[in-house]
């Protein structure tokens, strides 16, 4: 058995399709000096179809929110409106949670993440790309939808695909207050902003909306939804109809 799973995942092995703006330089040259055009996927040989993949996933997440040792400080933040978002800044080894600047220390590049459809801070997804940026001397925060779970509703705003002004928002919070500096009114730490599907969205709609005015100086988006309606008839229709269901039940 474990041979013919190998075997499938072997077949099942292709190499990255890149759709990229050749005219556009940092594009060009990041393709032509990486090597990112020359990897390949291969699904691991026990989770070699998206439904095993999928059921995989949930159950590993589900084992490290009980198991993992996260540890997050979390800034409340309030919108316009009344609206409950917030941020949970990873704590790091010297038990720092959020930015702080300190004279003759040199300040850590902050990196917003996005989540996806589910939210929160317990995502595998962004977990993962946080704990290496951790490594990599990042201060990481997780950016906490309306709605999200242990968030109050205060508003009758609810998240959704379009929901980029949130971004916006929060964005502009952490630029005033932590990236730009008080006194000189000059920006004295890098900025950086990665979504991951429903995120990636929103983030790029935020990207797309704010342009020059965006402080972020790099962005990074993962798997978003490209086609909304076709995902939503694969969500609610596909091959596995309960998904919703699930995600519903994780929400409440």
């Amino acid at each position: 058995m474990l041979v013919l799973f190998q075997l499938i995942a072997m077949y099942q092995k292709s190499k990255i399709t890149l759709h990229y703006n050749k005219l556009n330089k940092p594009n060009r040259e990041f393709i032509e000096n990486s090597n990112i055009k020359n990897m390949a996927f291969r699904p691991w040989i026990f989770a070699i179809t998206p439904f095993i993949q999928c059921l995989i996933y949930l159950i590993w997440e589900s084992l490290a929110k009980i198991f993992g040792k996260w540890n997050f400080d979390r800034e409340i933040i309030i919108a316009e409106d009344g609206g409950t978002m917030g941020i949970d800044w990873y704590v790091d080894q010297d038990g720092v949670g959020r930015p702080h600047f300190k004279e003759g220390e040199k300040p850590k590049p902050i990196l917003i993440l996005v989540p996806g459809l589910n939210g929160g801070s317990y995502c595998m997804y962004t977990h993962a790309l946080a704990k290496v940026a951790q490594l990599r001397g990042f201060k990481c925060g997780t950016m906490l939808f309306r709605c999200t779970p242990t968030l109050p509703i205060t508003s009758v705003k609810l998240t959704c695909s379009t929901s980029w002004e949130d971004i916006d928002e929060v964005v502009d919070y952490v630029n005033n207050k932590y990236v730009i500096d008080p006194l000189t009114k000059e920006k004295r730490v890098r900025f950086y902003g990665y979504g991951t599907s429903l995120g990636a969205q929103l983030l790029g709609l935020y990207l797309c909306h704010t342009k020059r005015r965006c402080p972020f100086d790099a962005a990074s988006l993962f798997s978003p939804p490209y086609d909304i309606i076709q995902g939503w008839h694969k969500f609610y229709n596909g091959s596995f109809p309960y998904y919703a269901y699930l995600i519903g039940q994780f929400l409440s």
